[in-house]
């Protein structure tokens, strides 16, 4: 498809979905990756043509702003809403069953109140973004009450976030392995599922491909994390909260503004994420 004088063409190889941006006479502008939704301009003098052309060639294959899918408006929830009311549930309890608990050094009330904790600091945080970044709390997803702790929407991408509070216990990172007090946790692991299905659930949602990054950010004082290697896919990444806005602010811009407008558009809807998964999203199913 050309693009005034520029062509844009798509090269698809498993486990590859680019498109390709040139003058008509074959010299390179720059590519984007459908699958991370990162944008790579060789010719930073042709940067606005770039996009301009990526934006037509979305456009003329149907990928554009639907109309909200309706529902409550996640933009009004609070941060740790869902662990606050768990919180005080079992609260209620009797003080014989939580006298009981606290004997075999387990109260679950207070595992939960620091978990809102964490929550809320994470979003504390995130109020120190610029605008045009939408950060939502307490997203439920799926069917079973379920919730992701944080998304995040911006020109630098979509990131889900899990927030963990262990207050003064060191936490040790070495790519998927880490440590909690020297115990083991799957943190890495459920990081990746979580930032998966959110992925499928906003592709689905906006018919185009949407990548997400998955953030476990401690919100533990800075010098109780250590990180010694990230995990390598780049699927994942572990952060102290001090790191948290300087990380997402330095990485590589991701989204055009208009197609970050679209995946927030679709995000603060809660319909989105418990609308059932139809199956894997990927570039041929969405752009034809």
């Amino acid at each position: 498809m050309t693009q005034g004088a520029l062509v844009v063409s798509r090269f698809r190889r498993p486990g590859i979905d680019r498109l390709y941006v040139r003058t008509e006479r074959g010299r390179a502008i720059g590519y984007l990756d459908l699958l991370t939704s990162k944008s790579v301009v060789q010719d930073f003098a042709m940067a606005d043509g770039f996009r301009a052309a990526v934006e037509k060639w979305m456009d003329a294959k149907g990928a554009v702003v639907k109309v909200a899918p309706g529902g409550t408006n996640l933009s009004t929830v609070g941060a740790g809403a869902s662990v606050r009311a768990k919180q005080a549930e079992l609260n209620e309890r009797s003080p014989m069953a939580r006298y009981a608990e606290s004997l075999i050094g387990r109260d679950q009330a207070e595992s939960w109140r620091l978990g809102a904790e964490g929550e809320e600091a994470v979003a504390r945080e995130l109020e120190r973004l610029p605008g045009g970044w939408l950060a939502l709390h307490s997203v439920p997803v799926g069917s079973r009450g379920s919730d992701i702790d944080h998304v995040i929407v911006g020109p630098r991408g979509v990131f889900t976030i899990n927030a963990k509070n262990h207050g003064q216990k060191p936490v040790k990172v070495k790519e998927n392995a880490i440590l909690v007090g020297g115990r083991s946790e799957p943190y890495a692991r459920n990081a990746r599922f979580e930032a998966a299905r959110a992925a499928t659930l906003l592709s689905q949602a906006c018919g185009f491909p949407v990548a997400v990054t998955g953030l476990v950010v401690f919100t533990s004082a800075s010098e109780c994390v250590t990180v010694i290697a990230q995990p390598r896919d780049g699927k994942v990444v572990m952060l102290s909260l001090d790191q948290l806005v300087p990380w997402l602010l330095d990485r590589e811009l991701a989204l055009a503004p208009r197609w970050a407008r679209a995946v927030a558009e679709q995000a603060k809807w809660e319909k989105t994420w418990v609308v059932p998964v139809r199956g894997t999203i990927d570039g041929d199913n969405l752009l034809h």
